[in-house]
């Protein structure tokens, strides 16, 4: 049986996203962190919040939790490899390792 999201589930989750990127913004364009900057952290917080806001578009609104269990494993699985990719990558050009 499959049990659908109602709208005030919607509207809560796409206020958090709606809270997500303004905190994003504020970050890169006010610079709330200018210490962690420097060393490429802010970078790595960014790309993590770039992949909580996949997630939750993916499950709520790509309704990926109705989905089989094999792709919603595969699709977070994508999304988890590529985050940690990305964040090593950054963390290695900007040698915060």
């Amino acid at each position: 049986m499959i049990v659908t999201n109602s709208k005030r589930q919607y509207s809560i989750v796409f206020g958090v996203l709606v809270l997500i990127t303004l905190g994003a913004a504020s970050l890169t364009e006010v610079t709330l962190l200018p210490v962690f900057a420097k060393h490429g952290v802010l970078e790595c917080i960014l790309i993590t919040l770039a992949a909580v806001k996949i997630i939750m578009i993916a499950e709520y609104f790509m309704e990926l939790h109705d989905a089989p269990r094999w792709l919603r494993g595969t699709m977070l699985t994508w999304v988890a490899t590529t985050t940690v990719v990305l964040v090593g990558i950054v963390g290695f050009n900007s040698q915060i390792y």
